[in-house]
């Protein structure tokens, strides 16, 4: 087979080639003999290119009998809104409010629909300033080759076929051309049909010449008619059209052939014609001069007769070149012919070919696959032993041996309808299958018994029969494959069921909704588990508060027993005896607070840190000459954090009030607790009383009991203690929270 189609393809290939040569021998040049023609009396049709040099490259030429308006066909180079000007091949068009549409009869040109690159064809007209008006414009459908139309109104003017054409600015190169393409039909009938209009020239201008001439009684005596004259011109330029046009056909009849020869004949015979029509022409002038009688006679007599026999020799070449392009017609036809043959005659072989290996293949593969067809049928039906017989190792044997593999794997895997069924009611939680609009199709026994309903009243009831809430409210995101929630569910008689309710999509293979499963657990007993719970916890907290006031109390005690004992007592002792009377007091009013506040694990520090202040403020008997501003945000701290903190404040607040203001000055202390971005928190005392000069606290000079207890409870607070004594004194706490001392011991 696929040697039979490469035959096919080769011959075709063969007699195409024959064809396209056959076809390229018909072919006439691309390009016109424009030489001594008066390109301003006709129309030229240019197709080309547009060059990076800025200049029209002409690839082929035709030739219109009439002058025409410019046309332009190509991509649009640039547009300028402003000026409703857009450039086509170097000119500028304009486009103004009269502007068509050739795409719309009647419409007008939209100007904003006009983009560079995109290929338009314009009509124009050329106005008294020489500016290219456009009349039409096609925007749609416009072919892809790159043309111009117009008359010429400069040319290369050095005798020969020019090297370029002007059409209003418009720049167009051509190609040389001297000579015609080879021995085509085409091509004669072309320079027969140039010979016939170069004829017809020379009898109209000889015509006109004779015209022109003044009776020879109206001259004066010592004054001759003029012989020569633009009429004169034009006989002469069409007698040299003839020859040149006779010299280019006879150039390209070089080829060895029957026809060749007959026309070689025909071509001598037409250059002797050519050489009595310069002779015709000279004596014409010549019979002019002898004035106007002398020259209507000759041109009677003698140029018209020759004009006949000379048009009646063109003829017969004509119609020589017809016959000769029939011929090359024909034997085209007859390669074409030859080529639908020999495609039908190999198609009909290879359609035969085809059906018969189609049948030797159908009876090779028919068999097997009907059997594999009817396992295939057994195999849905549920009997997973089926089997099929393998007889081959071909491409159907692998088949077959992978059907028997998946029927394996499938008995081996595949759980029975019934199983599926009997899992279904033994599953503890209640399940509800609804479909798309919310109606219950399925349920098994544990939701039976959650709503105390059977299964008749279930199947075809709505959602929202068993749930306070209907099926639409339950909505599965594409990001989860399932949502749970607690909800309540009306059992028989109206009473209410607490549930915890889980729903997930029903879908098919490929995707499609079918409904939604909805996996229901009964809370009831985990709701009575929690009220135990937050009974228990209730009560544990209440106790909690108990604890925490006796604590404060006792430290209270112990606080009157101190000062019970410092009475009497030397000045140095009672000294320290009030410190310590103070850090009870600090740790006091934090199981003060504890058990005042709602939540017992924590405090409020704002609070706690305003009332430590205040204490402070009233044992030193300060209030009235020193001021404690505060800044302290609402950080929720533990009991051992806080205890922390209490404790340093109490510590740099007595030190301040001891040693900053002494001799009763006045003054104000700075409290500032907050917490920073990256988690570090700042507590910060200072003050603008007297200041020291050494205030390295960790000196040997500074170490008494207070600021050794304020590094150790910054340490227990992975903190660490800075200082700064200019304008008073600042002690800085740098600590971080998350680290912080879980237990304070002192």
């Amino acid at each position: 087979m696929v040697s039979l189609i490469l035959f096919v393809g080769v011959v075709t290939y063969r007699i195409n080639e024959d064809v396209r040569n056959d076809v390229a021998g018909l072919r006439a040049s691309n390009f016109k003999d424009l030489r001594g023609q008066e390109l301003s009396q006709i129309g030229l049709e240019i197709e080309g290119y547009w060059n990076n040099n800025g200049t029209f490259m002409a690839t082929k030429v035709t030739q219109e009998p009439i002058p025409r308006r410019p046309q332009l066909r190509g991509a649009i180079q640039s547009v300028a809104s402003a000026t409703r000007v857009i450039r086509i091949y170097g000119v500028d068009v304009q486009v103004d409010d009269a502007t068509e549409s050739a795409d719309e009869s009647g419409a007008k040109v939209d100007f904003n629909q006009l983009r560079v690159n995109a290929r338009v064809e314009l009509a124009c007209r050329i106005d008294e300033q020489g500016r290219w008006i456009a009349v039409r414009i096609q925007q749609k459908n416009v072919k892809l080759s790159d043309k111009v139309k117009g008359t010429a109104t400069g040319q290369s003017s050095d005798g020969e076929a020019p090297s370029f054409i002007e059409i209003q600015g418009l720049k167009v190169m051509l190609e040389a051309q001297t000579e015609r393409s080879p021995d085509s039909a085409l091509a004669r009938i072309d320079s027969g049909a140039q010979m016939m209009r170069v004829l017809q020239d020379c009898r109209t201008a000889a015509h006109a010449y004779v015209a022109a001439t003044k009776r020879t009684d109206t001259l004066s005596t010592d004054t001759e008619p003029p012989i020569t004259g633009p009429e004169s011109k034009r006989v002469d330029d069409a007698a040299v059209s003839f020859q040149r046009i006779l010299q280019s056909a006879r150039s390209g009849n070089q080829k060895e052939s029957a026809q060749s020869g007959d026309f070689q004949q025909q071509f001598e015979e037409l250059e002797k014609l050519a050489k009595e029509l310069d002779l015709h022409t000279d004596a014409l002038k010549d019979a002019r001069g002898e004035g106007l009688m002398a020259a209507r006679a000759y041109l009677d007599e003698r140029f018209e007769p020759f004009l006949d026999r000379l048009f009646k020799f063109v003829y017969m070449f004509l119609e020589k070149s017809n016959e000769e392009l029939r011929d090359q017609l024909r034997d085209v036809q007859v390669h074409v012919d030859t080529t639908t043959e020999v495609a039908l005659s190999t198609s009909a072989v290879a359609v035969a070919l085809a059906l018969m290996l189609g049948f030797l293949v159908w009876r090779s593969i028919m068999h097997p696959i009907r059997a594999l067809q009817v396992a295939a049928v057994a195999l849905g039906k549920g009997r997973l032993e089926t089997r099929v017989l393998v007889n081959s190792r071909d491409e159907i044997g692998v088949l077959a041996t992978a059907f028997n593999r998946m029927a394996g794997e499938l008995a081996s895997s595949t759980v029975s309808v019934k199983g599926l069924e009997s899992m279904f009611e033994s599953m503890a939680a209640g399940v509800i299958v609804c479909d798309q609009s919310g109606r219950i199709t399925n349920t098994n026994r544990a939701a039976q018994l959650l709503v105390n309903r059977t299964p008749a009243e279930l199947v075809g009831s709505m959602f929202e029969t068993i749930c306070r809430l209907p099926a639409a409210a339950f909505k599965v995101t594409t990001a989860v494959d399932s949502i749970s929630a607690e909800r309540t569910f009306v059992q028989r008689g109206g009473s209410d069921l607490p549930v915890s309710l889980s729903v997930a999509e029903l879908r098919l293979a490929d995707g499609q909704l079918q409904g939604h499963v909805f996996v229901a657990q009964d809370l009831t007993p985990i709701k009575r588990i929690e009220a135990q719970l937050r009974e228990s916890l209730g009560e544990k907290e209440m106790l909690l508060r108990e604890v925490h006031h006796r604590v404060k109390n006792n430290m209270q005690v112990i606080s009157s027993l101190l000062a019970m004992q410092s009475a009497g007592a030397d000045p140095q002792v009672l000294k320290r005896l009030e410190e310590s009377q103070n850090r009870i007091r600090t740790i006091a009013l934090i199981h003060e607070q504890l058990y005042q506040s709602t939540e017992v694990s924590k405090i409020d520090t704002r609070s706690y840190l305003s009332i430590l202040s205040a204490h402070l403020l009233q044992s030193f008997g300060m209030a009235d000459r020193v001021t404690i501003v505060q800044n302290v945000d609402k950080i929720d701290f533990d009991l051992d954090e806080c205890l922390a903190c209490g404790l340093i404040v109490n510590e740099l607040l007595t030190n301040s009030m001891k040693y900053a203001f002494p001799n009763e000055r006045s003054g104000t202390i700075r409290l500032s607790l907050y917490q920073l971005p990256n988690g570090v928190g700042i507590l910060e005392v200072a003050d603008d009383g007297a200041g020291i000069q050494d205030h390295d606290l960790s000196k040997p000079t500074h170490k008494t009991l207070g600021t050794s207890l304020i590094a150790k409870l910054a340490r227990q607070l992975k903190g660490r203690v800075e200082t700064d004594s200019v304008d008073g004194m600042t002690v800085r706490i740098v600590m971080t929270r998350s680290t912080a001392a879980k237990q304070v011991s002192v």
